[in-house]
């Protein structure tokens, strides 16, 4: 579907068009995605490598370690880049998301660190990650 044809379903929708419209939307940022042309090759390279070598960067944590997302390897909504979690088990067992869709990212993501942040009403919530995902907060 052209961008025009989307500005017209918006500016035209009512209830009954909202279920062709996100349809349209998905098949929009669908197709965007698979056009994406990589223009520098080897930075594009260059930086997938740095990223696996964060990935795998050990980190040891403990209950009660102030924690964050390792540059660039935020996956998940929350927290937010530079909040501080708080680490409140270390699995010795991870825990693998076989619930998330084939085509997801999160198919069989390794989860070994369950955290503690605060939401926006300060309501304290916990999580499980990929530890390898995060560093102790500086």
């Amino acid at each position: 579907m052209k961008k025009e044809d989307l500005i017209r379903l918006l500016s035209n929708s009512d209830e009954s068009d909202n279920e062709q419209l996100l349809k349209a939307l998905i098949s929009r940022i669908g197709s965007e995605r698979e056009g994406r042309q990589i223009v520098d090759m080897e930075k594009h390279i260059a930086n997938l490598k740095t990223y696996v070598e964060k990935y795998n960067e050990a980190v040891t944590f403990k209950a009660g370690n102030i924690v964050q997302w390792k540059e660039g390897l935020k996956n998940k909504r929350l927290p937010q880049y530079d909040e501080p979690c708080v680490v409140i088990e270390v699995l010795n067992e991870p825990i693998f998301d076989k619930e998330a869709p084939l085509a997801s990212p999160y198919y069989g993501e390794k989860l070994d660190l369950k955290l503690g942040l605060l939401g926006d009403n300060g309501e304290f919530f916990t999580f499980h990650y990929d530890k390898n995902r995060f560093t102790l907060k500086k």
